[in-house]
């Protein structure tokens, strides 16, 4: 799959400030197209960071242009460094580490939730 064109970005990029505005939804600011940084490009998916040149608010922006542009807008706190993890594949690594943590998490649940005793109380014979 070929990937988007510079041309293309920009015609994103100026889609994006036409349609959810130019100004800081924090402080205000006028934005620029220096405020745009192109975190990852895909064939019709392009992801973005805009900053805010006053205030330094984050905000990631999603585009994908199958039929039309779909934009989803998060306002983040979050560094580059931190936003490039999320621009990867998920490994089975990542899947068991997930499901380790759910595991850590209901057991915690367990333990409050049931008097202490470490069993779910859902489970015990109250009769």
């Amino acid at each position: 799959m070929n990937k988007m064109r510079e041309s293309e970005i920009k015609q994103i990029i100026e889609q994006i400030k036409k349609n959810w505005g130019t100004y800081c939804s924090a402080c205000g600011a006028k934005k620029t197209d220096d405020s745009f940084k192109v975190v990852d490009l895909q064939a019709n998916v392009i992801k973005l960071i805009s900053e805010c040149p006053v205030c330094k608010q984050k905000t990631m922006i999603n585009a994908v242009s199958n039929v039309g542009m779909q934009v989803s807008q998060i306002v983040t706190d979050l560094t580059m460094e931190e936003m490039n993890k999320f621009n990867r594949p998920l490994s089975n690594d990542d899947f068991l580490e997930f499901y380790s943590q759910i595991k850590n998490i209901e057991k915690a649940k367990d333990l409050f939730f049931s008097g202490g005793t470490g069993q779910s109380s859902t489970n015990s014979d109250n009769s």
